[in-house]
């Protein structure tokens, strides 16, 4: 299925804050287990020299802050009308945003929790997954 707001489509349409496009009810669900904690590594495989040792890619960064900056910038672009959740998982879940509308996001408090996430635990996805869709649906 595409529509006008799928790949190029949705860099087009949603320029400015004035966009046409339908107000969103988005839930992240954000791992923020120790794996999170690694930095992203190469696959690449012209170096095989039987060292399991790869180079590190997007400039050493850990995975986490990866995911916060583009979370933020996910952020900047949402309305007044869109409704916006997070949820964070490792081998537990807890709901940091619960589904509200932006309007009511009080945005700094939401933008300073989220650049103070650290990476610990265990990782289990069903525990991220239950708490995302039942505010979708709750």
């Amino acid at each position: 299925y595409n529509s006008k707001y799928d790949g190029i489509g949705m860099k087009t349409n949603t320029q400015g804050r004035h966009s046409n496009r339908p107000a969103l009810n988005l839930v992240v669900a954000l791992d923020i287990s120790g794996s999170m904690g690694d930095t992203f590594r190469g696959d690449d495989d012209d170096n095989d020299d039987g060292d399991d040792e790869c180079e590190s890619v997007g400039g050493g960064q850990k995975k986490l802050q990866v995911a916060k900056d583009c979370l933020l910038t996910l952020l900047a672009q949402l309305r007044d009308d869109d409704a916006f959740g997070l949820v964070l998982f490792n081998n537990k879940a807890s709901v940091l945003q619960p589904l509200t509308k932006w309007a009511e996001i009080e945005k700094v408090g939401l933008q300073k929790a989220i650049l103070k996430l650290r990476s610990y635990g265990g990782t289990e996805l069903t525990e991220g997954e239950r708490p995302s869709l039942l505010s979708l649906f709750l």
